[in-house]
């Protein structure tokens, strides 16, 4: 082959590939929001009234778009048991299906509501997965083990304390850490995906990575867990208002920007592909690629 024709083909092959990227559709569409937070009140920062206007403000775009589902990165609520109520009553207007994950301030309800939280919530466990095609999606419950999430004198709450005394006790008390089954559950989870030959992306309310304040309580141990496979790519929560990025071990650690800070509204539309994911940023949040 002459080397006019080995130019011409390479070009061939340049164009078509660049033609390819560019037109290429992501495999899913998903709709991404951290702590709406709502109350009745205001501060400075924290415009909580504001966030339903806000929320309804998310599901009108999302639901002109084809998305896979919703999730809420939790803090759903500020305070107060009564206010799951409006909110849900704006999420019902979804046309994607809404998932939850738990959040810290879900629990500032009375001590006898607290176990009713992911009931309320629609959840059909404090943590668990789905699969939407090549992905599978795990909801984590960074609450698992904390100083709130469960009644004063609930065993749980005793247990928490000791181990927050013993092991944490440098760390705040408002974030939690997850407990050995659900750390069990999620690494039977990556395994199946392994067989499967699927991408794990992981849902959380409080971080891991990078090192932060808001982190888990035991977040080295779950980033040792996820960095023994290949197939997690990515894990994504909120917490931090202010956002965060980091990457370790080939796994993207994003932090959603809170909804409820500031008059601007923050959520983002991910679409995910085969070999990528993408944040498509409204408001205050962030626009960014990730490859995988």
């Amino acid at each position: 082959m002459s080397a006019i024709n080995i130019r011409t083909n390479w070009l061939l092959f340049l164009v078509m590939s660049i033609s390819t990227a560019i037109t290429a559709e992501p495999v899913l569409e998903i709709g991404v929001i951290a702590d709406c937070q709502y109350d009745t009140r205001t501060s400075s920062i924290r415009k909580y009234d504001l966030s339903t206007k806000k929320l309804q403000q998310a599901i009108t775009d999302f639901n002109h778009k084809d998305l896979s589902f919703v999730v809420h990165l939790g803090d759903f609520i500020d305070q107060g048991f009564d206010h799951f109520a409006t909110l849900l009553s704006i999420t019902e207007w979804s046309r994607a299906p809404f998932f939850h994950v738990l959040g810290n301030h879900d629990f500032s309800v009375e001590d006898h509501q607290k176990l009713a939280v992911p009931t309320v919530l629609g959840m059909p466990s404090r943590y668990h997965s789905f699969v939407r095609n090549e992905f599978r999606f795990i909801i984590l419950d960074s609450n698992d083990i904390s100083l709130y999430a469960y009644p004063a004198d609930d065993t749980r709450t005793l247990t928490a304390r000791k181990y927050h005394s013993r092991y944490w006790s440098n760390k705040p008390e408002w974030n939690g850490a997850f407990g050995q089954e659900q750390l069990s559950f999620v690494a039977n989870e990556i395994k199946l995906a392994e067989r499967l030959d699927q991408k794990v992306i992981l849902f959380s309310h409080h971080p891991v990575f990078p090192p932060n304040r808001h982190n888990a309580w035991n977040e080295t141990e779950l980033i040792t867990l996820l960095s023994s496979s290949s197939n997690v790519v990515m894990f994504i929560n909120g917490h931090n208002h202010s956002g965060n990025y980091g990457q370790k071990n080939g796994i993207h650690f994003v932090t959603f920007k809170g909804m409820v800070d500031t008059t601007t509204t923050a959520y983002g539309i991910l679409r995910l592909y085969s070999n990528k994911a993408e944040i498509v940023g409204r408001g205050r949040q962030d626009s960014k690629t990730f490859i995988f």
